[in-house]
């Protein structure tokens, strides 16, 4: 039986953090709540935005983490709980992956590992 596409697909929401011992918090609650399948932390990265009108730059640590699309309303709303900033980047990103890793992806959604 051929798989539907979307089956195959998992998301990838990318965000900052402000130091490392946050970020790695944050990896650990999507994990351990269910709400990601994994994460990753990395950093420092050098960051460059306006807020509120004024010109940052500073450094801050990227969090990736990997979820299945039925986990996203979750996310988001776990990511405003647990996040330090007024307005946390919360970037989506759907992507295609090979069978055994979707499949690994949505069994640890499911509670199946």
């Amino acid at each position: 039986m051929k798989r539907k596409q979307t089956e195959k697909r998992v998301l990838v929401v990318h965000s900052t953090a402000p130091d490392r011992e946050t970020a790695e918090s944050i990896a650990e609650n999507f994990v351990k709540s269910g709400v990601a399948a994994c994460a990753s932390v990395g950093g420092p990265i050098k960051s460059f935005y306006f807020w509120k009108g004024e010109y940052c730059s500073d450094t801050e640590f990227a969090i990736e983490l990997k979820l299945s699309p039925k986990k996203l309303a979750e996310a988001e709303d776990l990511m405003g709980r647990l996040h330090p900033y007024e307005c946390p980047q919360f970037i989506v990103v759907g992507a295609e992956t090979s069978d055994a890793y979707s499949d690994w992806i949505n069994g640890m959604q499911s509670g199946v590992d």
